[in-house]
């Protein structure tokens, strides 16, 4: 009889365990998520700009009038007379253009002026080496050289060189340096005019008339 309720008891333990063994748990509960507080922004307290007093009033002082007294007279300033100054007239001698001591043996200075149609004063350096100024100091110099050739002359001239002829001799025509020019040849020499400038058009007409005169002169 022990035998049997102890194996009873022995199988009651072993059910026990066996059920408490296939028990099954309970899954674990998940904690709420715990809520934000609020947040509460801090409002901001309104600027209070202080007004600016008033400027004070500025009382500016009148001044009184000035009262003269009767009997007191002022004063009046006399003109004052200033010396009148006579300022000399300065004038200045005319200049003379100085005459050669040593006339141009080419051509006068009458012959050269009466073809110019005006005045003109002989300060020529030698017979033929002659100058010849105007009132207005324009010159004109007339010379001779011992060149026997046009060639270099044409060159000199460049494009307003024309061939002229002079008392039945070659001769060249043109400007040299902006000035009108004219050059004549003989067998001995050359006859040389540099004339000034001016608006006369027939000016080159006239300076062959002066050449034909001292050419026929020339040594």
């Amino acid at each position: 009889m022990v035998s049997i309720r102890h194996l009873l008891l022995a199988g009651t333990a072993t059910l026990l365990v066996a059920s408490a063994c296939t028990t099954i748990s309970a899954a674990p509960t998940i904690p709420p998520i715990p809520t934000v507080p609020p947040i509460n922004i801090p409002s901001i307290p309104p600027i209070t700009i202080p007004t600016i007093p008033p400027l004070p009033s500025i009382n500016i002082p009148t001044i009184p009038p000035i009262n003269i007294p009767s009997g007191i007279t002022i004063p009046t300033i006399p003109p004052i007379d200033l010396p009148s100054i006579d300022i000399p007239e300065f004038s200045f001698p005319p200049i003379e253009i100085p005459t050669s001591a040593t006339p141009c043996a080419l051509v006068t200075s009458a012959e050269v002026g009466q073809i110019l149609g005006e005045q003109v004063t002989d300060s020529s350096g030698g017979p033929t080496s002659c100058v010849f100024i105007t009132p207005s100091f324009s010159t004109m110099s007339i010379s001779t050289d011992t060149s026997t050739d046009l060639s270099g002359v044409q060159f000199l001239m460049g494009n307003t060189a024309q061939q002229v002829t002079v008392g039945g001799l070659p001769g060249i025509s043109g400007t040299v340096l902006g000035l009108p020019a004219l050059y004549v040849q003989k067998p001995s020499g050359q006859l040389q005019i540099l004339g000034f400038s001016g608006d006369d058009a027939d000016f080159a007409t006239k300076l062959q008339q002066i050449a034909a005169i001292a050419v026929g002169r020339m040594p």
